[in-house]
C-alpha cells in the first residue's frame, strides 16, 4: 500500500527553461503495485512568467525503500508543445515535509514541493 507520508496535496515549484509553479495530487493505489501512487501533476505559471500554460496529467509510481518516483500516464490538460516528465525524489525531510527531486525529460531540472494537505482525490479520467 501506498505510503501515508506521501498521500495528500503538495505545493511548490520545478525549472525547465524558466521556473514554474506545480502541485502535486497524490493518493495511495495498491494496484500499481507495493507503495502504489497515482498522482495528479498540475504545472502552472509563476514568478510573473505569465506565457507559461496552466496542464495537468496523471502519474502513477511509488514510494518504497525512501524512493519516490513517479512516471507520466496521461494527459487530463496538454497545453501545446509540452510533454509528461518522471519525478524521482529521496524521502521527505522536515516539518512541513519537503519533497526535492528530479524532473527527467524536455530539459527539465529539479522541482521542490512542500506538503500542504493530508487531502487529495484520485487523477480524473
Amino acid at each position: 500500500m501506498g505510503d501515508p507520508v506521501m498521500v495528500g496535496t503538495w505545493e511548490g515549484s520545478y525549472r525547465c527553461d524558466d521556473v514554474k509553479g506545480v502541485r502535486l495530487v497524490i493518493v495511495s493505489d495498491p494496484e500499481v503495485g507495493e507503495g502504489g501512487l497515482r498522482a495528479t501533476v498540475i504545472f502552472y505559471p509563476k514568478d510573473g512568467n505569465a506565457g507559461s500554460p496552466l496542464g495537468q496529467y496523471a502519474s502513477k509510481g511509488s514510494f518504497t525503500s525512501d524512493t519516490f518516483v513517479l512516471n507520466g500516464d496521461y494527459w487530463i490538460d496538454k497545453p501545446a508543445g509540452y510533454g509528461m516528465t518522471d519525478l524521482t525524489a529521496d524521502a521527505p525531510e522536515g516539518d512541513p515535509l519537503v519533497l526535492k527531486g528530479a524532473m527527467n525529460g524536455y530539459g527539465c531540472k529539479h522541482f521542490e514541493v512542500t506538503k500542504v494537505s493530508k487531502e487529495a482525490t484520485p487523477p480524473p479520467l
